[in-house]
């Protein structure tokens, strides 16, 4: 399973809220400018996903904008996978089996409950790791825990 590009810019986009100062939304404008490289109606997109999910908040008014929606200690990888991405479902099941083996149905029954059995105990473990990666020590194993949540990207 490969995650899109969009994971690449919310990992950016959580990070720029995670170190914003306490109390100070980040404007749409300052994650558009950041992200240069991204479609302003994609970014959009993606900071809705992350509303919808619970992670963000969005703020409106003048100074307006985005903030983190829970403490950074409570968000997990998990969270911010499946906010954007989905739930973890790595197995395809397009019923091909059933197709190529539909004079053996018996084994075709068992090598569906087989296969589809071990991805989802694959994705399970999966996502019990993500889980057990929080926001908040990922990003301090980056900057260092001394220069969170000192930065006013509005400014900077």
């Amino acid at each position: 399973m490969k995650l899109s590009k969009s994971m690449d810019q919310v990992f950016c986009i959580m990070t720029m809220l995670y170190t914003q100062k306490a109390d100070v939304p980040i404007s749409s404008v300052t994650i558009h400018h950041r992200l240069r490289d991204s479609s302003p109606s994609y970014i959009s997109k993606i900071l809705r996903k992350l509303v919808v999910s619970g992670l963000i908040n969005s703020v409106s008014g003048n100074n307006g904008g985005f903030t983190l929606a829970k403490n950074p200690e409570e968000i997990n990888l998990l969270d911010i996978v499946e906010a954007v991405e989905g739930k973890i479902d790595t197995y395809p099941d397009s019923d091909l089996i059933h197709t190529v083996f539909s004079d053996y149905h018996e084994f075709a029954e068992s090598g569906i409950h087989t296969i589809t059995s071990a991805f989802r105990n694959a994705d399970k473990e999966y996502a019990n790791y993500l889980y057990s990666q929080k926001l908040s020590v990922l990003v301090e194993q980056v900057i260092g825990k001394e220069r969170t949540t000192i930065i006013d990207w509005n400014e900077a």
